[in-house]
């Protein structure tokens, strides 16, 4: 019986990944449903979620970059490791071009929307510039800070320093995010 490329392409890293192989890895982003979410944010202290679709550019462009920031991030001997997840919003629905509803449950309003969760709660939206070394920087910052966050800043609001000032220009009508800019991107659900 002959396999053909594309299964052995399928069932080759499911097949090194197995417990009892020399080749096992630790998972560097979890693909994460609406029905495990919680258990996950509430089983690690610091989490950085990607809430991403299929359709989004702007997500596809980020994926490469945040497997990057996940790797280095687990290679850290961080104060308080940081673990990462990504959640797929795509709508199965073909009536509308949208997200699904955990997601817009979860307040994501554009995409790619990266979230941060501290003991199950949203600690802090990340809004800094889409490269893995901004990623980086972003969650070794929180890492170090307790684990309550410091002050009432970004204490479980999703909004630390960075994220009131963004609120005050978004109302102002500045601050909108460019298209086309590498990094800025984000699209509109």
């Amino acid at each position: 019986m002959k396999l053909s490329a594309i299964a052995i392409l399928y069932i080759l890293p499911n097949v090194l990944a197995q417990p009892g192989s020399k080749e096992a890895k630790p998972e560097v982003i979890y693909n994460l449903t609406p029905e495990d979410f919680t258990l996950f944010i509430s089983s690690h202290s610091l989490v950085l979620i990607d809430f991403y679709t299929t359709w989004c550019i702007y997500c596809t462009r980020l994926s490469p970059k945040l497997e990057l920031a996940a790797t280095r991030l687990q290679e850290l001997k961080l104060e308080v490791p940081v673990v990462v997840g990504k959640v797929d919003c795509t709508t199965k629905s073909e009536e509308r071009r949208g997200v699904i509803p955990f997601c817009e449950e979860m307040g994501v309003r554009s995409l790619p929307a990266l979230k941060v969760y501290r003991d199950g709660v949203l600690w802090e939206e990340y809004k800094g510039p889409s490269t893995a070394e901004g990623i980086i920087e972003f969650m070794v910052r929180g890492s170090k800070k307790g684990k309550e966050g410091e002050g009432e800043e970004g204490k479980g609001t999703g909004q630390g320093k960075e994220g009131k000032g963004k609120e005050k220009e978004r109302k102002e009508g500045r601050g909108k995010e460019e298209k086309g800019k590498e990094g800025k991107g984000k699209d509109e659900i």
